[in-house]
């Protein structure tokens, strides 16, 4: 393997996405201590906006270290404190290390994936189809609201 290949297998992709009602962030790759900050401050920018619903999809995330597991364990504990919608969907990794934490998983609202990364470099972004683009602003259901 060639360090290139390496080095991309062992990147976190990220791609964030707000809007009035929502915040969405994506990855794919892996979850390790390098990719943590990047995470990181995508998450708190979310949890920046008030009243959002805070999608993050870590279906396509390969592996996860204790660092990557720990960020998603407070991210879960901190939307529960702060009352923030959190719609979870860990992938198989990120799931194995939130058990191996005792991490119990928050239940999700809504049945499916909202999107999902572009091919590679240059794609497209993706495009959002989780039902909460859907809402209008004024007909928000009660349990969007704070």
């Amino acid at each position: 393997m060639s360090t290139a290949e390496a080095t991309g297998r062992s990147r976190l992709e990220l791609v964030a996405d707000r809007s009035d009602r929502a915040s969405s962030i994506i990855c794919r790759g892996v979850l390790t201590a390098p990719g943590v900050p990047r995470l990181r401050a995508a998450i708190d920018a979310a949890l920046a906006q008030p009243g959002v619903l805070v999608y993050l999809d870590l279906e396509d995330v390969t592996s996860a270290d204790a660092s990557g597991a720990r960020l998603i364990a407070a991210t879960i504990r901190r939307c529960s404190a702060e009352r923030a919608h959190l719609e979870l969907w860990p992938g198989v990794a990120v799931e194995r290390m939130l058990v191996a934490l005792g991490v119990s998983l928050p239940r999700r609202a809504y049945p499916s994936r909202p999107c999902e990364l572009p091919a590679g470099p240059g794609a497209t972004p993706p495009v959002p189809v989780h039902p909460v683009w859907a809402i209008p602003l004024a007909h928000r259901p009660a349990s969007m609201r704070h």
